[in-house]
C-alpha cells in the first residue's frame, strides 16, 4: 500500500513539474514536439527526397511550428551530385551552428548519414553537447552510417557538427522504450573523487561512494559512475549523465554530489559558477524524475580545513552547498547534507583525529603513494567508510523507500576486541600474506611490523578485510607483526605477535644495456639475451626494442629496456609449482608506465612518477607447463628487474 501511494505521489510531483519547469531553464516537453518528423534527407531544394523522410534544404530556418531546422541558415551550405540514390546524392555542411529537433524527453536512437559522393568529407557530431562521433576522415565516394543513444532531457535535441568539411546526408531518430522498473531498487551515484570506487593499486585511498554498499541491505544494487577530477559540467559534458539516463530505471535512486572541482576556477574546463552549477544540477533532476527515478542531492563534503587556533573545521565550498539546497528547495529534491554531517564529524574527533580520515599515510607503506602523503580532500579506507555511515544515516531520515534498507546505525559503544588467530602464508622473499579473524564492529584494521632485531614497530598497512598480502620486505628477514581493529570509537588492544622469515629469490634478472652495471646476485638481460631452451630465460622477441642507462640510482633501476606501446615478452623456465613476482619500473629521467601480464593473467598497470622507480609483488602465480611467461606493455613497457620466489607457506 505504501508503494502505491508512492508513486501517486510521484506521478503528481511529475505533474507538478511539467507546468513549472515551462518557466525554467530546462523545459520540459510541449505537445507541439511530440509530432515532429524523425526522418530527415538533407540537401538543396531541387533535390529528390527519399520515401518517408522530411526534406531539409540549408535555408530551413528552426521555428517552433515546424518544431525543427538550422539555429543560423547563413552557416549552411547544400550540394547535390545528381545521383539515383536520393539520400546519399544530396547533403547539407554546416559550420559553426546546430540543427534542433523538438521532441518530448526521453531516450533515442540516432542513425546520422554523411559522405559525399565527389569529394572527401570530414565529420564529427556533437548531440546535447556531448561529442558522440569523433573526428572521422571519409574519402570520395565512402559513406557511414553513425549510430548511437542520447538521453533528451530539455524537450530539444541539439545536433552540432564539430569540422569544418561536415556533409550531413540523413538523420533517424528512433525513440526507445521506456524502461520498467526491476526486481530492486538500484542507487546510481554521481561525484568526483570523493565519491568514486578506486582499484585496488590506489588502496588505501577510497570515496565514500566504494563503502556505502556496506550500510544497505543486500537487496538494494549500487552503480558508482563518480570519477576523480569532474564537475557537474564536464559530467555532462563526457556523456557520463547521458550514459546513467540511459540505464536508470522506474524507482531507481540517484546520489548526486558535486561542488569541490565545480569551484576550480584556475580549472576553466571544470569551473561553474553558482548560478551554471544550480541550472547543471537541475539536468540530473530533471533527468532522473523524467524517468521515473528518484534523485537525491549530497551538499559536498568538507575538507580538511579547520581554524589553527581554536580547531573548529570550516565549511567548505559555502555557496556551492547553498546553491544545491536553494536546487533542492526550487524543485523539492531530498538533501543529503554531508556538508554539515561531515564538518559536525570532525569537530568531535579534532584535527588529529582526522588524520585516519584524510589520506594521510606515511613514505614507504602503500606502493601507490611511495613518497607517503598528507591531502586533505581525499580519504581513506577509514575515512571513507565514516563518511558512507553519514550519508547512510541521512538517508534513513529521509521518510522514502530506500530509508528501509538502511541496516541499523549505532555509534560504536567501545573499541572492538583484538584480533585473533593471526596466520601467515604465501611468503616470498619481499613479501607474505597475514590472515586474522574477523572481529565484530570493526570498520578497519591496522597491520604494525618490524625487524624482528628492531624495537620500532611502525604501520606497513591498513585493510577492510581480515587479511593484507605484506609486501616491501627484505630477502632473508626475519619480521615480527601484530594487527588491532579499529571503530568509530578507537583501535582495540594488540594481537598476539606472529613472527617469519621471508625467502630468498630462485631467480634474479636486472635489465639493461650490455656493459651497465649489474645489481650483485642479478642476471644480466640485454637486449642481445634472447631465450634459447639452453640458456632457460631471455626475450621472445628483441626487435625495435630500445635500452636507457640513466646514470642514477643504483643497478637494478638506473637502467631499462622497453618498447614504448608496442610491448614485448621474456620467459623463463621453472619447474612447476606456485611462485611470487616482483617487478621494478622506473625511470630516472622521466615518468613510466608499464602494463604486467604473467600467465595469461593481467595484473594492470605499473606507474612510476618521474625521477622515481616502484615494484609491484605478485603474490601467487601458478606455473603448469614449466615456464612462466612474462608479458610487458602499456605506454612505455619499461621494465628495469624481476625477481622469481617458489612460494612457501
Amino acid at each position: 500500500m505504501r508503494k502505491c501511494k508512492e508513486k501517486k505521489l510521484w506521478a503528481l510531483l511529475l505533474s507538478f513539474l511539467i507546468i513549472f519547469t515551462s518557466f525554467c531553464t530546462f523545459p520540459l516537453q510541449t505537445e507541439a514536439a511530440v509530432d515532429s518528423p524523425t526522418k530527415f534527407d538533407f540537401g538543396t531544394a531541387a533535390s529528390s527526397v527519399q520515401d518517408g523522410y522530411t526534406a531539409v534544404t540549408s535555408e530551413m530556418a528552426y521555428s517552433k511550428t515546424a518544431g525543427y531546422g538550422f539555429e543560423d541558415v547563413s552557416k549552411v551550405s547544400a550540394t547535390d551530385r545528381n545521383t539515383s540514390d536520393p539520400l546519399k546524392s544530396d547533403f547539407v555542411s554546416a559550420t559553426d551552428t546546430s540543427f534542433n529537433v523538438d521532441l518530448a524527453y526521453g531516450d533515442y536512437s540516432v542513425t546520422i548519414l554523411s559522405g559525399d559522393e565527389e569529394e572527401e568529407t570530414d565529420i564529427g557530431i556533437q548531440v546535447e553537447g556531448i561529442q558522440k562521433v569523433q573526428s572521422l576522415h571519409l574519402a570520395s565516394g565512402e559513406y557511414e552510417e553513425h549510430e548511437f543513444e542520447i538521453s533528451l532531457i530539455d524537450g530539444q535535441l541539439n545536433f552540432k557538427f564539430t569540422e569544418a568539411n561536415s556533409k550531413i546526408n540523413a538523420i533517424i531518430i528512433e525513440k526507445i522504450p521506456e524502461r520498467t522498473e526491476g526486481a530492486n531498487p538500484t542507487v546510481y551515484m554521481a561525484g568526483d573523487s570523493t565519491v568514486q570506487t578506486y582499484d585496488e593499486y590506489w588502496r588505501p585511498e577510497a570515496g565514500w561512494g566504494q563503502m556505502i554498499p556496506q550500510f544497505f541491505t543486500s537487496d538494494i544494487e549500487f552503480e558508482n559512475h563518480a570519477i576523480g577530477g569532474r564537475s557537474s559540467k564536464t559530467f555532462i559534458k563526457e556523456g557520463r549523465l547521458d550514459n546513467i539516463l540511459r540505464s536508470i530505471k522506474p524507482n531507481d535512486y540517484f546520489l548526486i554530489q558535486f561542488g569541490h572541482n565545480d569551484a576550480t576556477i584556475s580549472v576553466p574546463e571544470r569551473y561553474a559558477s553558482v548560478l551554471d552549477y544550480k541550472n547543471y544540477l537541475k539536468s540530473y533532476v530533471l533527468g532522473a524524475r523524467q524517468r521515473g527515478a528518484i534523485p537525491i542531492l549530497v551538499t559536498p563534503m568538507g575538507r580538511r580545513d579547520f581554524n589553527e587556533e581554536t580547531g573548529e573545521f570550516r565549511v567548505s565550498f559555502s555557496e556551492y552547498v547553498q546553491g544545491m539546497k536553494e536546487v533542492a528547495d526550487e524543485l523539492d529534491v531530498k538533501v543529503v547534507d554531508l556538508s554539515a554531517r561531515s564538518v559536525a564529524y570532525y569537530n568531535s574527533i579534532g584535527p588529529e583525529g582526522t588524520l585516519s580520515v584524510f589520506l594521510y599515510t606515511d613514505p614507504g607503506v602503500y606502493p601507490a603513494f611511495p613518497n607517503g602523503s598528507k591531502d586533505n580532500t581525499h580519504f581513506q579506507e577509514y575515512g571513507a567508510i565514516q563518511l558512507a555511515r553519514l550519508v547512510a544515516d541521512e538517508i534513513s531520515n529521509l521518510e522514502i523507500p530506500l530509508s528501509e534498507h538502511v541496516k541499523q546505525i549505532e555509534p560504536p559503544k567501545k573499541v572492538p576486541s583484538k584480533p585473533s588467530k593471526l596466520t601467515i602464508s604465501k611468503i616470498s622473499n619481499a613479501g607474505a600474506m597475514i590472515s586474522w579473524k574477523t572481529v565484530k564492529k570493526a570498520d578497519i584494521y591496522r597491520i604494525y611490523s618490524k625487524p624482528s632485531t628492531s624495537n620500532a614497530y611502525k604501520l606497513v598497512g591498513t585493510s577492510t578485510v581480515p587479511q593484507l598480502f605484506l609486501t616491501g620486505l627484505d630477502e632473508e628477514t626475519s619480521y615480527d607483526v601484530y594487527v588491532t581493529a579499529v571503530n568509530g570509537k578507537g583501535e582495540s588492544a594488540v594481537s598476539k605477535v606472529k613472527q617469519f622469515t621471508t625467502s630468498k629469490a630462485m631467480k634474479k634478472f636486472d635489465f639493461g644495456l650490455a656493459g651497465s652495471p649489474v645489481k650483485e646476485g642479478f642476471e644480466e638481460v640485454n637486449l642481445s639475451t634472447i631465450y634459447t631452451a639452453e640458456r632457460g630465460y631471455g626475450i621472445v622477441d628483441a626487435e625495435n626494442m630500445i635500452g636507457r642507462d640513466r646514470n642514477a640510482g643504483d643497478d637494478i633501476v638506473r637502467d631499462w629496456i622497453g618498447y614504448f606501446a608496442k610491448g614485448w615478452e621474456f620467459n623463463v623456465d621453472v619447474p612447476d609449482g606456485i611462485y611470487a613476482v616482483k617487478v621494478y619500473v622506473g625511470d630516472m629521467s622521466g615518468s613510466a608506465r608499464t602494463n604486467l601480464v604473467i600467465e595469461g593473467q593481467d595484473y594492470g598497470q605499473i606507474s612510476a612518477s618521474k625521477n622515481n622507480y616502484t615494484t609491484r609483488v605478485v603474490p601467487e602465480v601458478l606455473v603448469e607447463d614449466g615456464q612462466l611467461n612474462f608479458a610487458f606493455g602499456g605506454t612505455t613497457g619499461i621494465v628495469n628487474g624481476v625477481e622469481i620466489t617458489a612460494v612457501r607457506n
